[in-house]
């Protein structure tokens, strides 16, 4: 018996050490345009459930641009259940921004869940993007 529950622990322990794997793929190159007014840039990379990468909007037809300088990282986030949950920075001091992002096809929806504190921002509140 001493033996079966050592064997039932190791196989538990294997199975839960194993990394997540991503079930959807965020990564990549994506953009999103309204009316040539503002214009949200994500550049994503997936490591199994995790994301990393750039957020870059534009505002205002061009006077406000909040983008991170020489492509310092600024998003970072957790893929689950087919969505993903981001936090990230703007350069007009604003922290801790939180979004979801849910793939549909070749298009991404952007819904921000939470504005940035402590400082400005402009991301916007919903916007679609393709790849």
């Amino acid at each position: 018996m001493k033996k079966i529950n050592s064997l039932i622990f190791l196989v538990l322990e294997s199975a839960f050490s194993l990394p997540a794997i991503a079930e959807v793929s965020f990564a990549g190159q994506w953009h999103g345009e309204n009316k040539e007014l503002s214009m949200l840039d994500l550049s994503l990379k997936q490591k199994d459930n995790t994301l990393t990468g750039t957020y870059c909007y534009i505002a205002q037809a061009g006077n406000r641009i909040d983008c991170p300088p020489d492509d310092e990282i600024n998003i970072h986030g957790i893929v689950r259940n087919g969505k993903a949950e981001v936090v990230f920075n703007s350069s007009f001091g604003g922290k801790n921004g939180h979004a979801r992002l849910e793939l549909n096809g070749e298009q991404m929806k952007w819904q921000l869940t939470k504005p940035p504190v402590r400082g400005d921002y402009y991301a916007p509140l919903s916007y679609i993007l393709t790849r």
